[in-house]
């Protein structure tokens, strides 16, 4: 629960509103919000507070409610309601029916609906309804009006435009004096000072005059009237402190809810309560003062600084002598139940006699007392004893010992406390190891001296001994802050930090447990230090030389061999950098470096950008790699990013063949990172082979997901008269003589008239006239012209803007992005009319539009961002810009794809395989986007991502072992079995020939005895 205050600074012209505090509450009762309320705002008197404003829940009511000495002025409800509260939506004159506007999702919808199935009785009851749904609306807004309450209206006497009237806003301020007297928060006299103050303004003709030309987007209402009271010649304390106490009020909860995002950016990982709501102040305080930069750096706050560290001291104190006092109470319950057991065994001891007595008896008198016995031992729970082999286990050893006098417990060093075993053995011991809080209170207890004094690197065998061996650890235990030093290093910047208590007597027990010379630590320790401080930097030099290196030689299209050879040299020209003699570069290693290290960096960057987009258009075309001989199928991606549309390269799939599936197979392969759910429009190009894929991919994607994709497959109803024009029609075609076939074909003609009849001459010209109707045909075919959404998005043609024509297209638009379920049809309602507005008010800009100028930037999506944000705000801009984000990112052709296909010449090197053309070209994309390698920045994951290029590489060449491997025992294999094929092979033709020689005897023998 976030509390804001708001007030008017001593000495201020304006007034502000500050972050408080947070309480953080398990329930949100109203009795919980009063009670962490008052908490949360201490030290402020709850009689100064003359509002409380909060949200509309009924348990917030419950709460102001609940407030005894609670002083809010907004008690009662309005006596005169306003005209609007008044109205009577019971009156079915006050709506008609035939009114109703239905938006464009629902007209869409009628349209789809079969009207043999419904009759105008139906739409009409269907309207009544919504009218239904309407008043039921206006009634709950009107129940929520701040209308009912007489300081809403009473406020408005201090907007410039009403006081400048001076019966209406001299009754309105009269009015709000009243109510704040009735609240006891003004006395009567300065009540009728403040009236008689007010009416004085008024009177005034300077002050009036300021007053009429009062303008909201030239200044603040707060800092006009502080004006208004400097400039006025006579006394106005008294209408200023009311001024003052009304304008302070909320009117919203703007100010709170923001803070909410500021929340967001301030949580990190195991961020405790109190480091939130410092962090919160922290950045309230920086940001009302205007930034860092105009933050002064007084002598009380470096005293704050100053005492930081004993006030966290003190803290950590009081926390662990709370945490002391709970174990303690902890340990005396333990040991009240360690009575209990024992006299429980007392009894049970002496109970044993009895019971033997007992079952010998039952034995007597019931035969099944054996099932007794059975079901008497499954019972008796079995409990495992300390065994003191355990305290010599290495992995036991730094923390366990026995607990005396608790043969069943073990005792931890660590924790300071007891467990017990159960009947779990080695298993309790195990799993107490990997508990969070003894985990983060053994990496304290073995954070040895070098994290505090990195120059001791080289000191005593033992030390670095045992630092390699906490080094060793690092890795898999969580990071602990040590609280005693400021100077307390984190070894480790990609694992979460935790904060732990950790008392000064620990420092001294890992100084006399690591002995250091104190003659080495105060004369050799310096300049080793310095040592180790300059080899880190030039490693760290040495690995992003490399890094730049490697992507220049991507960016140059250097060839690998080339690119190492460079390297080679560079100790020559060079000679005094350590850098350039430290730089290792072969082709191998450039190689890997690009593939398993700059190119998953840059790839992982533009997913998640994507996954960043609401919407993503997508295309593929196809060119022959001729190093692989195959197919290279270029994937592209367009999305909107930075006020502008950006195409990317994304990937690329290599096939044998180019039928449909094989595309559909290889495409849904290559992005599959993507969400479908995104996409609006596959870019392809003309063969029929893609308007296959175009199927296939949408029976892919599900049939609820049909009018997602692909906007631009829906043919124009209403084509143009080009697009319409019926070229077989003879009455549409010009006569065969006044076809105009050109000079060239003239003079030609004129050559051979005299060798030619009339008549060929005029089956010349007619078969020309055929062949350009076959060409208008396929053009009429291809042309985007059949598309509705082609000639609707020429709405954001400036020139089309300008016009009437404009806003119907821009309307047949809406229609297509609401019948395709890309945007809802209230957004459709409200995107028109932004746009009308925007046309109207930027029609000067709209005229004098260049599409191709020298001095600035005129892309349209550039050009309409910009009018967009000059003229629009809240939610009509946001909502406006879904629109032009939709429309501009529309593929409008293949010419990205097709320049990729020089740069893909450019990349392809002899022997370069199919992965390193994919980095190559991934490397080269995502630095170019950026403006060049100058402006990359070689960031810590960069860094990283190179690093483990190695390993990956390492595992993708045993991957690639494992699959010959595999490949080569199948071919094996299949050899062998054409081996014992043709072997069966010729077995059976020896037996079908001696079958034949013998049928052949037998047929002479009968033939002989026929004779």
């Amino acid at each position: 629960m976030d509390v804001c205050v708001r007030f008017w600074p001593d000495g201020e012209k304006q007034l502000s509103t500050r972050y408080y505090n947070s309480a953080f509450l398990g329930s949100a009762k109203a009795t919980d919000l009063l009670e962490n309320l008052k908490v949360a705002a201490q030290p402020i008197d709850f009689n100064e507070i003359i509002y409380l404003s909060m949200d509309g829940p009924n348990v917030n009511l419950k709460m102001k409610q609940d407030l005894i000495d609670e002083k809010a002025v907004l008690n009662e409800a309005l006596s005169n309601l306003y005209d609007l509260t008044e109205i009577d939506l019971n009156e079915d004159k006050k709506i008609p029916t035939k009114n109703i506007d239905l938006s464009f999702r629902v007209k869409a919808a009628f349209r789809k609906v079969d009207k043999s199935k419904y009759k105008d009785i139906d739409i009409l009851s269907f309207k009544k309804d919504v009218r239904q749904c309407f008043k039921r609306s206006c009634l709950k807004l009107l129940d929520k009006c701040p209308l009912k309450y007489p300081i809403i209206r009473a406020l408005s006497s201090l907007d410039p435009l009403i006081a400048c009237k001076k019966t209406l806003g001299a009754k309105r301020f009269e009015k709000l004096l009243n109510i704040l007297n009735t609240n006891n928060w003004i006395g009567d006299i300065k009540g009728e000072n403040a009236l008689n103050q007010f009416k004085k303004i008024q009177d005034t003709e300077h002050l009036l005059s300021r007053l009429q030309g009062f303008s909201l987007k030239d200044c603040r209402v707060d800092v006009f009237w502080t004006e208004i009271c400097s400039k006025a010649k006579f006394h106005v304390n008294d209408f200023q402190s009311v001024m003052q106490m009304c304008l302070i009020l909320f009117n919203g909860n703007a100010s709170v809810e923001r803070s909410f995002s500021i929340n967001n950016e301030t949580l990190v990982p195991n961020l405790v309560n109190e480091s939130l709501i410092a962090r919160r102040i922290v950045h309230d305080e920086i940001i009302s003062a205007g930034g860092v930069i105009n933050v002064k750096i007084s002598k009380p706050l470096i005293t704050h600084f100053r005492l930081a560290y004993s006030k966290f001291t003190a803290a950590n104190k009081l926390k662990a002598d709370e945490l002391k006092k709970a174990t303690e109470k902890d340990l005396k319950r333990k040991n009240a139940l360690a009575q209990i057991e024992i006299l429980k065994k007392k009894k049970r001891t002496q109970m044993m006699p009895a019971i033997e007595k007992k079952n010998v008896l039952m034995k007597k008198l019931h035969p099944s007392v054996k099932c007794f016995d059975l079901l008497k031992k499954r019972k008796m729970a079995r409990k495992t004893y300390f065994n003191p082999q355990w305290l010599s286990m290495p992995s036991f050893e730094p923390w366990l010992e026995k607990k005396v006098g608790f043969p069943n417990e073990f005792q931890c060093k660590l924790c300071h406390r007891g467990y017990s075993l159960s009947n779990m053995g080695t298993t309790a011991l195990s799993s107490h190891m990997k508990g969070e809080k003894h985990l983060a209170l053994l990496r304290c207890s073995q954070h040895s001296i070098k994290s505090h004094f990195p120059m001791l690197k080289e000191c005593g065998g033992e030390t670095s001994q045992q630092a390699g061996t906490l080094a060793s650890t690092s890795a898999t235990l969580p990071q602990c802050s040590s609280v005693n030093s400021i100077n307390s290093v984190s070894t480790s910047a990609s694992l979460p930090q935790r904060s732990s208590v950790n008392s000064e007597s620990s420092l001294s027990q890992r100084l006399s447990t690591n002995p250091v010379d104190e003659q080495s630590l105060v004369t050799e320790a310096p300049f080793r230090g310095k040592a180790t401080l300059h080899a880190y930097s030039v490693s760290e030099g040495v690995s992003k030389a490399e890094i730049l290196w490697c992507i220049q030689s991507v960016m140059s299209h250097k060839s690998l061999r080339v690119a190492a050879s460079d390297v080679s040299l560079f100790p020559m020209l060079f000679p005094d950098s350590e850098i350039a003699t430290n730089m290792r570069l072969q082709k191998d290693k450039i190689s890997y470096i690009s593939v398993y290290g700059l190119h998953p960096y840059f790839f992982d960057q533009l997913v998640f950008e994507l996954n960043q987009q609401e919407w993503i258009v997508l295309g593929f075309d196809e060119s022959f790699n001729k190093i692989s001989k195959n197919c290279q199928m270029d994937i592209n991606v367009r999305f909107w990013c930075d006020k502008k549309v950006v195409t990317r390269y994304y990937s690329s799939a290599f096939l044998g063949k180019t039928t449909a599936p094989d595309l559909l197979k290889a495409f849904n392969e290559a992005i599959s990172r993507i969400d479908g759910k995104k996409i609006i429009q596959v870019s392809i190009d003309g063969p029929n082979v893609n308007f296959k894929f175009i199927e296939l991919f949408q029976k892919y994607l599900g049939e609820d997901e049909e009018d997602v994709i692909l906007l631009n497959l829906e043919v124009l109803k209403e084509s143009s008269n080009l697009a319409r024009l019926d070229v077989l029609k003879t009455e549409n075609l010009l006569p065969v003589k006044e076809l105009e076939i050109g000079y060239e074909t003239r003079k030609a003609l004129k050559k051979v008239s005299e060798k030619i009849k009339d008549q060929e001459i005029l089956q010349f010209r007619s078969s020309i006239r055929t062949c350009c109707q076959k060409m208008v045909l396929k053009l009429q075919e291809k042309s985007p012209l059949k598309y509705r959404t082609v000639k609707a998005i020429t709405c954001f043609d400036p020139a089309i803007a300008a016009t009437s024509v404009g806003l119907n297209r821009f309307k047949n638009l809406l229609g297509i992005l609401v019948d395709h379920n890309i945007i809802s049809g209230s957004a459709g309602d409200l995107a028109r009319n932004d746009f009308s507005r925007l046309c109207e008010q930027s029609i000067d800009d709209l005229k004098s539009y260049k599409r191709y100028s020298k001095e600035e930037d005129t892309d349209l999506d550039t050009f309409w961002t910009q009018l967009a944000h000059k003229h629009l705000k809240g939610k009509d801009l946001e909502n406006f810009m879904k629109i032009i984000k939709i429309s501009l990112i529309l593929s409008h052709g293949n010419a990205n794809l097709e320049r990729g296909f020089s740069v893909n010449s450019e990349c392809l090197n002899p022997n370069l395989q199919e992965k390193s053309l994919v980095a190559r070209r991934s490397i080269y994309d995502s630095v170019s986007s950026i403006g060049g390698i100058q402006k990359l920045d070689i960031t810590k994951s960069l860094q990283n991502s190179v690093r483990l290029a190695r390993s990956r590489y390492s595992t993708a060449l045993e991957n690639m072992k494992q699959e010959n491997k595999i490949k080569a025992e199948a071919l094996k294999r299949k050899k062998e079995n054409a081996i014992v094929i043709e072997e069966l092979k010729r077995k059976k033709t020896d037996i079908m020939n001696n079958a034949l020689r013998e049928a052949k005897v037998i047929d002479d023998e009968v033939a002989h005895i026929s004779k």
